[in-house]
């Protein structure tokens, strides 16, 4: 799993984004209780599904089998982007977001924050 760099998008100067090869383990970042918008460029000929741990959601009493994970397809030759509020994905183990893909041939992520 590879610690991606938070980018700072600021209203004073331009961000020239860099985008870093989704890792076969997963991915993570630190959001420091902010929200932050995670870019994903698929340009493979196939779909791919990332998802993304949820740690802190409790299982329902009861509950036989409980994941709270959640999970997009990023189609092929597509991207997306994910808007993320620090609380409910952030590991307190660790104080970072993590997630995981299905496959990663041609993938490209990039992390965002605004100033």
């Amino acid at each position: 799993m590879a610690d991606l760099a938070v980018q700072v998008v600021t209203p004073q100067t331009l961000l020239t984004p860099t985008y870093a090869a989704a890792s076969g383990g997963g991915d993570a970042f630190a959001p420091a209780g902010i929200k932050c918008i995670v870019h994903v460029k698929n340009a493979h000929s196939a779909s791919w599904t990332l998802t993304f741990n949820d740690p802190t959601s409790l299982s329902p009493e009861g509950a036989i089998a409980f994941n709270p994970d959640v999970s997009f397809v990023i189609p092929n030759a597509a991207e997306r982007m994910f808007s993320l509020e620090p609380g409910r994905f952030t590991n307190p183990a660790n104080g970072k977001i993590e997630w995981t893909y299905s496959g990663v041939t041609a993938l490209t992520i990039a992390v965002f924050r605004l100033a």
